[in-house]
């Protein structure tokens, strides 16, 4: 599985290359000039994030087209709103009547589980072979991730047989991924996790995870300075998990 790293400008020339490919959060290109410019420069596959959650909702489609023109990605996560399978639809559909569908890469949302997997079934006749699936599908954000990852899990195992490529948006726990390890079609993930988790002195598979009941970067922008030796421990734990045999 590919890995995208999220962590706060001041680290990015340190943790940055040790990601296979750039996950770009909209909101920040917009307002931080020094982030842009490195996403700029990298020359690697580029996904640009709508921010929805950092912000709660996604950034607007003429926001999404003003970040878009500065980073020029190979493809634009699609807005998606919080347990709201309609208003993604929607959204999905103006997405693609802006950027095309070649640059889109849909999000399944849903209060629950058959309003995920209504979601998927739009897009599926849509015709795409990509879906993104956040953390929290079909949760709220006071859940444990312990719940979170097996929410997400279950959603996930019942869109195989219909996708190519499932990116997971945010990490839970090391469980959730470690079940996947078999499932080629289960490509790529976007994480700030190892990051935030090493900022506060966690070290994966010692201690007990943060929650995600605030967003990964929203928390990294504002954390105290640090030693980075347990992000570095973290992020080669992550990649120990997700290419064990």
């Amino acid at each position: 599985m590919k890995i995208a790293l999220e962590c706060p400008i001041e680290l990015m020339d340190e943790v940055q290359p040790l990601a296979d490919f750039d996950f770009i959060l909209a909101h920040v290109i917009l307002r931080k000039g020094e982030y842009a410019s490195y996403y700029m420069k990298t020359g690697r596959m580029r996904i640009l994030d709508n921010s929805c959650n950092e912000l709660l909702r996604p950034c607007s489609i003429s926001e999404l087209k003003e970040a878009a023109d500065i980073v020029k990605p190979d493809y634009i996560i699609a807005p998606d709103y919080l347990g709201d399978h309609f208003s993604t639809e929607r959204a999905l559909d103006e997405a693609i009547t802006i950027f095309g569908k070649e640059k889109i890469f849909p999000v399944i949302q849903g209060s629950e589980l058959r309003y995920a997997l209504e979601c998927a079934d739009y897009i599926i006749d849509k015709g795409f072979d990509r879906v993104a699936v956040p953390y929290d599908i079909t949760c709220s954000r006071g859940d444990s991730i312990e719940s979170m990852a097996s929410k997400r899990a279950r959603v996930t195992k019942e869109l195989l047989p219909h996708f190519e490529w499932i990116h997971l948006l945010g990490m839970t726990t090391l469980e959730e991924l470690e079940s996947y390890k078999y499932m080629d079609s289960i490509e790529s993930i976007d994480t700030g996790s190892p990051i935030l988790n090493g900022i506060s002195g966690i070290r994966f598979g010692r201690d007990e995870l943060l929650n995600k009941s605030t967003p990964t970067y929203n928390l990294m922008e504002v954390a105290p300075r640090f030693d980075s030796a347990d992000i570095f421990f973290n992020i080669a734990y992550l990649r120990k998990v997700l290419n064990a045999d």
